[in-house]
C-alpha cells in the first residue's frame, strides 16, 4: 500500500472487475457489435483519492495522506526503480511511469457498449476490490 500521494490524488482512474469485462465481451458477440469501438469499463470512475480510501478502509489501514510534489515523487522514485532493476526485484509502484500515469486522467464511458448490445457494469470498484482482495487473503499474499 503506497506511503504517499504524488499530486493532488484527484485524477480519474476507471478499475473495471474482471467479470464485468469477460461479460462486455460475452454481450458483444453480437452482429452490431463487429468491426465497432467500445469501452467495456466500470460504473463510474474514481479519483486517486477515493481509490486510497477505499483499499485503506478494505485492508483496515490508513489512507496516504501526504501530497508530495510529483517531480519529488519522480525523484525519489527514480532511483528505487534502477535498484529493484539490479535486484531483480518487482515492484509496481517503483516506476517512474506509474507516477505519471496516475497524473493523468483515465476514465471512459461504457454507454456506447449498452446502447448497441447491451453491457452494464454489475460490480462496483469497492465489490470488485472486496473479491480480490479476499482471493488475496485465501491464496497467503495478503
Amino acid at each position: 500500500f503506497t506511503r504517499f500521494v504524488a499530486g493532488s490524488g484527484e485524477s480519474l482512474v476507471d478499475f473495471v472487475y474482471i467479470k464485468d469485462v469477460v461479460q462486455g465481451f460475452l454481450k458483444a458477440r453480437t452482429q452490431r457489435a463487429i468491426g465497432g469501438t467500445y469501452f467495456i469499463s466500470s460504473e463510474r470512475a474514481l479519483t486517486y483519492t477515493e481509490v486510497y480510501e477505499t483499499l485503506g478502509r478494505l485492508l483496515g489501514r490508513n489512507p496516504p495522506t501526504l501530497h508530495v510534489p510529483v517531480a519529488l515523487a519522480k525523484a525519489v522514485i527514480a532511483p528505487l526503480e534502477l535498484l529493484y532493476g539490479l535486484l531483480g526485484k518487482e515492484d509496481f509502484m517503483a516506476h517512474v511511469s506509474t507516477v505519471e500515469a496516475t497524473q493523468n486522467d483515465r476514465a471512459y464511458s461504457w454507454k456506447k457498449a449498452y446502447s448497441d448490445f447491451g453491457y452494464k457494469p454489475e460490480y462496483s470498484f469497492e465489490k470488485g476490490a472486496e473479491i480480490t482482495l479476499e482471493w488475496y487473503r485465501e491464496n497467503g499474499y495478503i
